[in-house]
């Protein structure tokens, strides 16, 4: 047994780089997606941050930048944003899963329900401090060009650049990774709970389409609620409108001007399309990582016993089928 198990473990390593290769891919084509989808949300959001006097409520500002600038101005940043997006998000998985397999590899001894919780926080936070360096500079040329500055790619990011050089493409990064590396380990430790919470009290061997995107939807709006106040501080560097100040110094200075209200501007549209990007955005991922890698992904060889009375996992080292059905408690099989 012992020689089956170390066998599949070595066959599992010759096939790792080539299954984060493909969950790299689904990455990026879900992060793509679900940009097209939402950018016009997104746009209203950045509008609302930059200037929330003028710009009050979703469906308003929505209307009034189709009819001041045309309704194509919703889309102002689309590319950018979805240049970045792929590959931000190809990183972001990649590094997400890879870490959430070594790591559970090393949290073998600890208890089920904390090793599953610890290894998806600390993965989402190695994936946002990988995929950060490609994700900032898209974010500030996306919305600089959603609040009109600059006509076109090139065009923005000349102006940026002699404005700033290079460091101007780096605006609010380290407010991003504040504001990322906390939204996002709360978004994935709830995502992967509710998906095993749901997975522990079903029959079914996986998640439909309807309970992924219910799983994506609840985490991304607990998350981004939490993480608002550096949602703004945010805008305001990408977009200028934050001087020299540090993170400090702007905090104070929008709650001296605008008070506690200030700093979650933009509230309702920012949980509106932080609920469906991820509700949409894991939803994709899962579709198309399922289309690329098929069983590639339950490459673990541990089998669980379920109890109803005490409903904890009993380790055995075992090879398993690869249609077995599995338990997101720890990737098992259960029995």
């Amino acid at each position: 047994m012992a020689t089956m198990v170390a066998k599949s473990f070595r066959e599992s390593e010759k096939t790792e780089p080539l299954l984060t290769a493909k969950q790299a891919l689904a990455g990026a084509l879900a992060g793509a997606t679900t940009s097209l989808i939402l950018h016009p949300l997104d746009t209203a959001k950045t509008f609302r941050q930059t200037d929330p006097k003028r710009y009050t409520g979703v469906l308003k500002t929505l209307r009034l930048i189709a009819a001041e600038r045309g309704f194509t101005s919703l889309y102002c940043g689309l590319l950018p944003a979805m240049l970045g997006t792929a590959p931000s998000s190809a990183v972001y998985f990649s590094t997400y899963e890879l870490s959430k397999r070594t790591l559970g590899r090393l949290n073998d001894e600890l208890d089920a329900g904390i090793a599953r919780v610890s290894v998806n926080m600390l993965a989402a936070a190695f994936g946002n401090v990988t995929s950060s360096a490609l994700f900032v500079p898209k974010e500030v040329m996306k919305q600089r060009l959603q609040v009109g500055l600059g006509g076109s790619v090139p065009e923005a990011a000349t102006i940026l650049y002699r404005e700033a050089g290079v460091r101007g493409f780096y605006s609010g990064y380290f407010s991003t990774l504040m504001r990322n590396i906390p939204s996002n380990a709360l978004k994935f430790m709830l995502y992967e709970e509710i998906k095993h919470f749901i997975l522990f009290h079903s029959d079914s061997a996986d998640l439909s389409t309807k309970q992924h995107l219910l799983a994506g939807g609840l985490a991304g709006l607990l998350s981004s609620f939490v993480t608002t106040p550096m949602d703004v501080m945010k805008t305001k560097y990408a977009t200028g409108k934050a001087a020299n100040l540090n993170i400090a110094g702007l905090a104070s200075k929008i709650l001296r001007e605008e008070g506690v209200r200030g700093l979650f501007v933009g509230l309702r549209p920012r949980l509106m399309w932080s609920a469906l990007f991820a509700s949409i955005g894991l939803t994709c991922y899962e579709t198309f990582k399922k289309l690329l890698t098929g069983d590639q992904s339950r490459w673990t060889v541990k089998r669980i016993t379920r109890t109803p009375a005490s409903r904890k996992c009993a380790f055995q080292p075992q090879v398993v089928p690869v249609n077995a059905k599995f338990c997101l408690a720890r990737k098992c099989v259960i029995e």
